[in-house]
This record gives structure tokens, C-alpha cells and sequence, in this order.
């Protein structure tokens, strides 16, 4: 019974050395696709046109690689006033850019939720400008705390109104308490 289970045991692992083998495996290659930044601001008439690559970066193996349009998935991209996302991607890794495309001489305001929970003691004290993003004229503006109408909040549990508004442009988000 002995010289059996010893006879399998050797047969499990010369089993294993085969499967396993004795060649050189390939070098694992790192890979990494980076945004330059999290978000853009551009004017309608910019969306074909602009080079969406440079904010992008790709290493291989401690090299740059070049970043062409053949990496990035441009079809969420309109010309319309919206926010928008671009993909990069090489070698199943990725990296996305938000973009938030203007109309040409005018301001506009992007909500990024439409509703938030908070709780009792913050919704005084909430950062409610996180969830907003201004462009004017295709530039981005910061959203200050004085664009935000929060008079309606209370510390009652409900649901309110935060209103963001700039040069005649407005978005509201819902907040549950």
C-alpha cells in the first residue's frame, strides 16, 4: 500500500513539473494609460477638430508610447451641448476624459447628478459645487459658492433644490435629506 501511494505521489509530480515545464517565460510588459487631467471645456465648433491625444499618455515597459486617434473611442462625442466622455485604450487598459462641450458665446452649466443624499448635519455644510460645471464661451469657469441658490435647504428631512446659475444659465439638482 506504501510503495502505492508513493508511486502516485511521484507520478503527481513529475505530472506537474511537465505541465509547468522548464522554458523561459516572457516578461511581464506594465502598461499604463493616463488622462493628463480629468475634464475639458470646448465650444461646439471645436468637437471634430480638436486633438482629443494630448491628454492622454501611454508607457510600455517604462517607454512612451505615441498616442493616436486609433487608441480612443470618440463615439459619445456630439456637437451639442452636453457632457461627454472619451475613451483611451491599448492593451485592455484605460483612461477616460470628461468633456464638456459649450455653445460658442455662451455660458452653460452641466449638472453631474441629478439627485444627492445627505445627511441632516451637512446638507448645511455640503460642497454642493462638485456637482456642477460652468463653461463660458468654452472656457471653464469655478463654480463659486455664490452661483449656488441654497435657500431653500433645511435640516428637515425632505427633498430641496440646489439651483446653480450663472450669466442667465441655470441647473437645478435635487437633494434628499
Amino acid at each position: 500500500m506504501k510503495k502505492r501511494i508513493i508511486s502516485y505521489l511521484i507520478f503527481v509530480i513529475m505530472f506537474a513539473l511537465t505541465l509547468t515545464g522548464c522554458g523561459t517565460k516572457e516578461p511581464t510588459v506594465e502598461v499604463k494609460v493616463k488622462d493628463s487631467q480629468p475634464s475639458i471645456t470646448i465650444n461646439v465648433d471645436e468637437v471634430y477638430n480638436y486633438d482629443y491625444t494630448q491628454h492622454f499618455t501611454i508607457t510600455e515597459g517604462g517607454k512612451d508610447v505615441l498616442v493616436t486617434k486609433d487608441y480612443l473611442n470618440l463615439s459619445n462625442i456630439k456637437d451639442e451641448v452636453g457632457s461627454y466622455i472619451v475613451i483611451c485604450t491599448y492593451k485592455n487598459k484605460m483612461a477616460s476624459l470628461s468633456v464638456i462641450v459649450g455653445a460658442t458665446g455662451t455660458a452653460t452649466i452641466i449638472k453631474m447628478v441629478d439627485t444627492v443624499d445627505v445627511t441632516s448635519v451637512n446638507v448645511l455644510i455640503h460642497d454642493y459645487k462638485q456637482y456642477f460645471t460652468i463653461a463660458d464661451d468654452g472656457q471653464a469657469v469655478i463654480v463659486l459658492k455664490d452661483y449656488l441658490d441654497l435657500s431653500n435647504l433645511s435640516t428637515a428631512q425632505g427633498t430641496y433644490t440646489v439651483t446653480c446659475t450663472y450669466k442667465g444659465a441655470s441647473e437645478s439638482i435635487s437633494v434628499n435629506v
